[in-house]
């Protein structure tokens, strides 16, 4: 997986080609973001059972999302710090 590579890029071109292609990688991240609550809230919507129950649980969904989100943040800030060398 693209968000777990040690590759910080070994000159500057490389470097800054990670850089793009990490751009890339965020705005995948932000885009399935809204995707992620549209299906959220979808489904808790549809989740109440007869007796009004809630069957679906977000949390788990949601924190998925947030980790991706997180190893993008490391990334970015291990490359940054690998440019900055």
């Amino acid at each position: 997986m693209l968000l777990l590579s040690q590759d910080y890029g070994k000159h500057l071109l490389g470097v800054e080609d990670l850089l793009q292609k990490h751009a890339l990688v965020e705005a995948d991240i932000s885009i399935q973001a809204d995707r992620v609550k549209a299906v959220s809230s979808n489904a808790t919507r549809f989740s109440v059972s007869d007796a009004g129950e809630q069957t679906w649980n977000s949390t788990g969904f949601t924190l998925q999302h947030g980790a991706v989100s997180v190893l993008s943040f490391r990334l970015e800030k291990n490359i940054m710090q690998s440019y900055f060398l």
